[in-house]
C-alpha cells in the first residue's frame, strides 16, 4: 500500500466515512462507556462506512460476516478491525497479559 494510494482513498472519503474508520462500535450496539444503547443496527452502520472497529466480539462467525461485509458490501473496502479489552486473560488457559509480560 502506496502513500498516494492512503492519500487518494481519503481524498474519496466524506467527513462522516473518516469519522466512521475512528468509531469503535459493540457488536450488539452499546455504547462502551455507559448504560445509554445506541442503534442495535451495527450491520447497517458497517455498511454505511459509519464504524470501523468492533469491540468484545469472541464468535469467529459473527467477525468473518461483519468482515466479508465490510470488504465486499462497503464503498471503500476498507477492513474492520476486531479488539477484546481482556486485561484478566480472557480464558483460564493463559495468565493475565502484565502477568505474562513479567515472566521473562
Amino acid at each position: 500500500m502506496t502513500n498516494e494510494f492512503v492519500l487518494d482513498l481519503m481524498r474519496k472519503m466524506t467527513l462522516r466515512e473518516k469519522i466512521g474508520q475512528m468509531y469503535q462500535s459493540t457488536y450488539d450496539g452499546s455504547l462502551i462507556t455507559g448504560n445509554v444503547k445506541e442503534s442495535k443496527n451495527t450491520l447497517s452502520s458497517i455498511k454505511k462506512g459509519e464504524v470501523g472497529s468492533i469491540l468484545g466480539l469472541n464468535d469467529v462467525s459473527v467477525i468473518k460476516k461483519l468482515q466479508e461485509v465490510a470488504v465486499n458490501e462497503t464503498k471503500h473496502k476498507i477492513p474492520l478491525i476486531f479488539c477484546n479489552d481482556i486485561i484478566h486473560g480472557c480464558r483460564t488457559m493463559i495468565p493475565i497479559n502484565l502477568a505474562m509480560s513479567c515472566s521473562w
